[in-house]
């Protein structure tokens, strides 16, 4: 609305009271933690949640959510205390190992379920097969029953004209006489066949892991079948665990200076205004006297900064952690950010936008003749003290260090006027901390004093 942006949270996370969300974003705004917000309103109905957070026309809104997801509880953690029974015993178990354990378990409920089926329908058949012998010879049953003094001689009777067991005797005295009609004979013959069925089916399950397996695949697509809804939760696997300080920072372009003494300072870009041909144009630094401005570049508050010295060290800032400073001030020296050693200074400083899809190479320089050519990625992990960027000879030092596309002609100039002009093709790429190969030849008072690409 009238160019303005807003961020609208429809939903909280578990355990967070709107009312203690909107009063700590309010706090944030008070004390200026956050900036670039203009009202905030609860407009939440019977419909659902609605906070609405305006913002400034120029504000950018992924830096301030970023901000407010930090400072705020609009994005929470918590602890989870995973407790189960395994084998018996309470363990402290990972989700990988709560799932393993839920697999074992259910793989293990299933082959009791199957010894159960199996033992059931082992007796059953055992029964029914009695059964239907009896059926098949009715009249010599009947006429050992009719001869018998008591139940008990009956069985025994059974039990030594048909060699059954005590179980199957007992049944065949307790049958009823409907079971001497011929369709209810068929129904035990039909139930016998599916009983055999039933037990090589069970038998084989409690023989093979995979046939258990899916099983349980099938139980648990019927169940999200029958339970399944939608996701209430979005799943954000690119989501940052924490926020990095460039996170937090707007990116914009900026312009930084270094002087021939080490004092260094960015600016806004927009501190300059376009002139017409002709002008005379602002002072852009304040300066020491006797010093200048020896490197300048346009830049971003995002971009990687590379400072390479004299003894062959290189050190890493971004954009954002060189101070803003105004047209007119003088800036702060390198050793208040980078930790210089003793006779260490500033020889050569560029900037990179990404590590990792650049094609690009340093060309090292040094005041003996020797250059090196080593791919830009090398240099993508750089520690607060530092990192070796080249290896020198005693009593060497570097001279200059260029981004280069690596197919660039290269011209080396000495004190005594010699100079030499190859492309850098001739040099072979090699790694970080290698030393080089000779370049130029020079006599014994000769030193390098420049290069240009």
């Amino acid at each position: 609305e009238r160019g303005k942006t807003s961020i609208i949270v429809t939903e909280i996370p578990y355990q967070v009271k709107k009312t203690d969300l909107i009063e700590k974003i309010a706090f944030l705004v008070k004390n200026k933690i956050v900036e670039g917000i203009t009202d905030l309103r609860d407009e939440s109905s019977r419909k659902g949640m609605k906070i609405v957070i305006e913002l400034k026309r120029d504000a950018n809104s992924k830096i301030i959510l970023n901000k407010l997801y930090k400072h705020s509880q609009l994005r929470i953690s918590f602890g989870i205390n995973m407790v189960a029974l395994v084998g018996k015993t309470p363990q402290l178990v990972s989700l990988k190992q709560i799932l393993e354990a839920f697999f074992n378990f259910r793989i293990e409920v299933i082959n009791r379920q199957k010894s159960f089926e199996l033992k059931k329908a082992s007796a059953r058949k055992h029964l029914v097969t009695a059964l239907i012998t009896i059926l098949e010879d009715i009249e010599t049953a009947i006429k050992l029953i009719k001869t018998s003094t008591d139940v008990k001689e009956a069985q025994s009777k059974l039990m030594q004209r048909y060699n059954f067991d005590e179980i199957q005797s007992k049944a065949i005295l307790e049958m009823s006489l409907q079971r001497l009609a011929n369709q209810e004979t068929q129904k035990l013959i039909t139930e016998e066949k599916n009983l055999t069925q039933e037990i090589l089916e069970c038998q084989s399950i409690i023989d093979s892991q995979k046939k258990k397996e899916r099983i349980l695949e099938k139980e648990l697509l019927e169940m999200k079948k029958k339970y399944q809804d939608d996701r209430k939760t979005t799943l954000n696997f690119d989501a940052p665990l924490n926020f990095e300080d460039e996170d937090l920072i707007e990116e914009k372009p900026i312009i930084i200076t270094i002087t021939n003494k080490g004092y260094i300072k960015s600016m806004d870009i927009d501190t300059y205004k376009q002139q017409k041909r002709g002008g005379q144009g602002v002072s852009g630094m304040k300066i020491y006297e006797e010093d200048f401005i020896e490197h300048l570049a346009i830049t971003s508050t995002h971009d990687y900064h590379l400072f390479f010295t004299n003894k062959g060290k290189v050190y890493q800032l971004k954009g954002y952690e060189i101070p803003l400073g105004q047209r007119q001030s003088k800036g702060s020296h390198l050793v208040n950010f980078l930790p210089f050693e003793k006779d260490e200074f500033l020889t050569s400083f560029t900037s990179v936008k990404n590590f990792d899809q650049s094609q690009d190479y340093l060309f090292f320089a040094t005041k003996k003749g020797i250059v090196k050519k080593t791919p830009l990625k090398e240099y993508s992990h750089i520690s607060k003290r530092g990192l070796i960027a080249i290896r020198l000879k005693e009593n060497d030092e570097v001279l200059t260090v260029n981004k280069t596309t690596g197919t660039k002609n290269i011209i080396l100039a000495s004190n005594n006027g010699n100079a030499i002009c190859f492309c850098e093709t001739k040099i072979k790429s090699i790694s970080r901390n290698s030393m080089g190969v000779i370049g130029m030849r020079l006599g014994s008072d000769e030193f390098l004093v420049g290069t240009a690409l």
